[in-house]
């Protein structure tokens, strides 16, 4: 699922997907998975070529899918969208920060 998408896309962002993809099938529905994979898919596209936040986005993955109900996990895939359309170095910083916060971050302060 999705290997189709990422077969034009730089390696590390493929890498970065692969990693992350397991453990994301096992904490989501099918439903939810495919959500998620869009939202960093997205960020791609609004940056063009540059997919420092996409990998960034399926990087901190990781840390938050166990960490996070779907629907916060969901918002932190808007802000970073939305953050992306200003700026992919203010996403890629946010989703860094993410990561550094995953174990101290209440799901209601994602926004």
């Amino acid at each position: 699922m999705y290997s189709k998408e990422f077969e034009t896309l730089p390696q590390e962002l493929s890498l970065a997907f692969d990693n992350a993809k397991d453990v994301a099938a096992k904490v989501l529905t099918e439903d939810e998975f495919s959500n998620w994979a869009e939202s960093g898919l997205l960020l791609t596209k609004k940056v063009g070529r540059n997919c420092e936040s996409s990998v960034e986005y399926f990087r901190a993955s990781l840390d938050l899918l166990n960490k996070l109900p779907f629907v916060h996990l969901k918002q932190w895939g808007f802000w970073s969208n939305s953050i992306a359309e200003e700026s992919d170095g203010a996403a890629t910083a946010y989703l860094k920060a993410s990561r550094l916060v995953s174990n101290y971050i209440k799901p209601w302060d994602i926004p």
